[in-house]
């Protein structure tokens, strides 16, 4: 077979029926392309027969498809250029690529005794008829296009090589030299190299500075003596760089060069484990983490030196040849701990209670879990849970969390006990659903399914009308028993940059929960509301000067006095709502666990025995997803969350999104309604306020006057009301002066309010106002006096 170049460009393929494509071909990949067109194999014989054994076996053992078994044969003989006759027949046009005659003569003789069984009324019938001439040509047709594009591969990438980075910092100190060099400037410009380049294992760096020093004409030693000379110097460095293998091995700082200090440094930092096993360093992020008191701590630097300080040795030798132990150079802490590369393990989460995988596989094993990349920081005794959860331990699981943890919530203004328990645990017929049993019985469960969770969560939202109905005590029940620790509780920022430190905060120590224990101000935050419905947070890490985006692990409570807030923030809430439906509610009693945290935190392993099994129950089930309608946005925790309720016979999840609705703000009182409904609660009227004092006003001798400064500092549920703009100090978490307050509550004070009291257990309307009066012992100043008027 011969063609020229004028030929090779006019050829064309035709496969099948699929459109005539030109292929031209450059001088220079010619020949390439003969080679691939001619060659053939050297042991055609042994090749034929093992390939015809297959074959063989395939005719053998037909399927029950005829054309699979026939495309089989086909494509192996395409996978054997031996059996076309020198490589391949082609003509000029490419249109006659076939087979040897023999073997085209099996296919056909194949398809002929089972064409009787093959499938009509369909393009596979017409393909039958057909030889395997174009599966043949397209399968060589291919290799010569792979065999092409990889010559050109390599031929650009040849072009492209530039000098190793070793053999131009070579010629940087070459090029520097002057005068005469002696044996000592000698040997200090080899040290010099081989602090930066690793000469015991780059031999053609090693091998370039032998040439390059002896072909130096400022270097007058000779000429075979001084090839040997720089020879020797550069291997005794070579030698003394080079680190020994021992584990135990200590880096001589001065003698090593940084590269091998550095790899060293990270070597013995990623193999570095506790008492128990599990690594001493992590990543996150590209950034540097370790563990402290079950949180995950970003280092700094200089944390960082101490952590590799601390397991590692270094070592430097002095002029007698002494050694002197050191700690780490700061180039080698810098270097390892900017390096984008690093061997050490990924920490995206430290957890503090058993959890579930996205594949349903449970943790619960104290230590580092590679596949999740979590920690799991826990150590309790667990009762053994089921794999497959009876009913029975279904009932106990959910007895425990629902009535003897949560008994005493009023939820939904249900103030008695057994009629809750009739609504929410036992699912009597006829009785109404308790969404927000539900959603509690969520927050507790969400930190043991929220890998299985493939999106954001939502709020929970634990709601109601006074301070003292238990809101708080709820959070920290369930919190504590979902986590062996109470959500710390936090005011909501009230602007993106301290909305933005916030979240750098929890993300940074990987935080479990993110608990504002005060949502009656900024509840138009956009950052927050983007945060919560998208799942992703873009913050700064604490220990970290970079910007970073990290997903969004944590759980969201949010906790209010008749909380309030935009549709789109309101939207993003899952409502707990709890009403004791008396104007006192803190002075209830009665309550079955007087003392419920340490009940939680006596009972946690039984609790998270529960939480584990009804997770558990709907893994066993199946994990079938709840098909009732989700929430918007977060679809995911719909389907998890209510699948797990369903199969545990909860009822009422989602079921209070109207009422939720309801909670709308219309005006944007920013809490200070919240604050009013405290005064007219905890005051009669005619009472007197001043901003800040409490000293009688000159001419009302006898009256009382209290301080605003105070009644804001516990207006919510004893605990400051944070009122923006009205000089709540973050740093000491109160209001600690009467500035600013004056002029806010004047502001206020023009107003008139309804609010809700209750009187002999029944709600009663009241209309609240204030008269403003100078005060004649300050001037420039004021107090106030409060009126309360029933409304009809």
């Amino acid at each position: 077979m011969s063609l020229d170049h004028a030929e090779y460009t006019k050829l064309r393929v035709q496969i099948g029926n699929a459109e005539r494509r030109q292929y031209d071909q450059d001088a220079e990949e010619i020949p390439a392309f003969v080679k691939v067109l001619t060659r053939a194999s050297t042991d055609q014989a042994s090749l034929a027969d093992d390939f015809w054994d297959g074959v063989q076996d395939v005719l053998n053992r037909p399927t029950s498809d005829p054309r699979e078994d026939w495309e089989s044969i086909a494509y192996d003989l395409a996978g054997h250029e031996l059996l076309s006759t020198g490589g391949l027949c082609v003509d000029e046009d490419c249109q006659n690529w076939q087979p040897v005659q023999y073997h085209a003569d099996v296919l056909n003789q194949f398809v002929s005794d089972h064409f009787a069984e093959w499938p009509q009324g369909d393009r596979s019938h017409d393909f039958a008829l057909r030889d395997a001439r174009c599966i043949l040509f397209q399968e060589k047709y291919n290799l010569l296009q792979r065999e092409l594009s990889s010559q050109k591969k390599k031929a650009h990438s040849q072009k492209k090589t530039k000098q190793p980075e070793a053999f131009r910092l070579i010629n940087r100190e070459i090029s520097t030299l002057q005068g005469p060099i002696d044996n000592l400037e000698l040997d200090a410009i080899v040290r010099r190299l081989s602090r930066k380049i690793g000469f015991s294992k780059d031999l053609q760096a090693f091998n370039y500075l032998v040439e390059g020093l002896a072909q130096c004409e400022h270097i007058h030693l000779g000429k075979r003596d001084a090839r040997k000379l720089v020879d020797r110097i550069v291997k005794e460095q070579a030698k003394a760089n080079r680190p020994v293998n021992q584990r135990d091995a200590v880096p001589i700082v001065n003698e090593w060069s940084d590269h091998e200090m550095a790899d060293f440094a990270q070597d013995r930092l990623s193999e570095q484990t506790d008492l128990n096993g599990d690594p001493v360093v992590y990543h996150f992020n590209d950034d540097v983490c370790d563990l402290r008191d079950g949180t995950r701590r970003m280092l700094t630097e200089a944390q960082f030196a101490a952590v590799l300080d601390t397991h590692t040795r270094w070592a430097r030798r002095n002029g007698e040849g002494d050694l002197r132990g050191e700690f780490a150079p700061k180039q080698i802490v810098k270097h390892n701990f900017h390096r984008s590369e690093k061997k050490y393990p990924v920490l995206s989460e430290v957890k503090s209670s058993p959890f579930f995988t996205s594949t349903g596989r449970r943790v619960d094993v104290y230590g580092y879990d590679e596949p999740s990349e979590t920690f799991l920081d826990f150590d309790l005794d667990v009762p053994t849970v089921s794999s497959a959860p009876s009913m029975q331990e279904v009932i106990e699981a959910k007895t425990l969390i629902i009535d003897e943890m949560m008994g005493d919530f009023p939820f939904e203004g249900i103030v008695d006990r057994e009629e809750r328990m009739e609504r929410a645990l036992n699912n009597k017929p006829g009785t109404v659903p308790m969404p927000s049993v539900a959603h509690a019985v969520c927050m507790c469960l969400e930190r043991s399914v929220r890998d299985v969770i493939n999106g954001p969560t939502p709020v929970y939202a634990p709601t109601k009308p006074l301070p003292g109905t238990g809101a708080g005590r709820l959070i920290g029940a369930a919190t504590l028993a979902a986590t062996g620790r109470k959500a710390a509780a936090e005011p909501m920022p009230t602007s993106d940059e301290e909305y933005a430190k916030v979240m750098g905060a929890h993300i940074s120590q990987s935080a479990e929960f993110a608990f504002f224990d005060n949502m009656n101000a900024a509840l138009t935050l956009g950052s927050f509301a983007s945060n919560v419905s998208e799942g992703r947070v873009r913050t700064r890490l604490l220990g970290s000067s970079r910007m970073i985006e990290a997903d969004v692990r944590h759980t969201w409570i949010a906790a209010a006095n008749n909380i309030k807030g935009t549709s789109e923030i309101l939207r993003r809430m899952v409502m707990i709502e709890l009403d004791a439906k008396t104007p006192n509610p803190e002075k209830r009693s009665g309550f079955r666990h007087a003392d419920l945290e340490a009940w939680v935190a006596d009972n946690r392993p039984k609790l998270v025995w529960a939480i584990l099994t009804l997770v558990q129950n709907w893994i066993a089930k199946g994990m079938k997803p709840w098909t009732g309608k989700p929430k918007a946005s977060f679809e995911a925790w719909s389907r998890v969350m209510g699948g797990i309720l369903r199969d545990a016979e909860i009822r009422g999840f989602l079921e209070n999104e109207d009422r939720l609705r309801s909670y709308g703000s219309t005006g944007g009182d920013s809490g200070l309604e919240v604050f009013i409904q405290h005064l007219a609660t905890h005051h009669s009227s005619g009472a007197l306020f001043r901003a800040g004092g409490t000293s009688e006003i000159r001419g009302r001798m006898g009256d009382a006057v209290y301080s605003i400064k105070d009644e804001l500092n516990r207006a919510d549920d004893g605990k400051p009301l944070l009122l923006d703009g009205w000089g709540y100090n973050r740093e000491d978490g109160q209001y600690n002066h009467a500035r600013g307050i004056s002029s806010q509550f004047r502001e206020a004070a023009r107003r008139a309010y309804e609010v809700t009291l209750f009187e002999s257990e029944r709600p009663v309307r009241f209309a609240i106002s204030f008269t403003e009066e100078p005060d004649p012992q300050s001037p420039k100043q004021f107090y106030w006096e409060m009126t309360k008027d029933k409304v009809n």
